[in-house]
């Protein structure tokens, strides 16, 4: 597809890529580092990394992904994905929350397990009387 040019593929590609619930946007450029495609959402470089701001801060909460595309050992292109990290932290730390609540029952389980055990293992047996059927005649 880049090798031919071939515009509508490309951007049926991006807007694929940009409709992950993660990504922001998605671009592909030329081994030149032209744009050949982006996604309808796109921004330019420069918006995203906030280069026109100051302290950057339109950069806050957005990572770009670049990668070369490779045919025949020869970089034809690239592609920019960018990710808004908000949603990918708000996504693992769901499972860390989960993970931890996990950890904590299997503690106060073990806990409980332990009591119950030194309660059982504490417990001396009743000193009852003299067992009349096992005494020998």
């Amino acid at each position: 597809m880049l090798i031919d040019q071939d515009q509508e593929r490309l951007g049926a590609l991006t807007n694929q890529l940009a409709s992950e619930r993660l990504v922001l946007d998605a671009t592909v450029y030329d081994s030149e580092g032209v744009k050949v495609a982006a996604s309808d959402a796109a921004k330019t470089v420069r918006d995203v990394l906030g280069l026109d701001t100051p302290l950057s801060t339109a950069s806050i909460g957005r990572q770009q992904l670049v990668e070369p595309i490779i045919n025949d050992h020869t970089i034809i292109g690239f592609v920019r994905i960018t990710f808004e990290t908000g949603k990918v932290t708000a996504i693992s730390d769901h499972h860390y929350r989960k993970s931890d609540r996990f950890m904590y029952m299997m503690i106060l389980m073990s806990f409980l397990c332990g009591l119950l055990l030194m309660v059982l293992l504490r417990k001396q047996p009743k000193n009852k009387g003299e067992n009349l059927l096992l005494k020998q005649p």
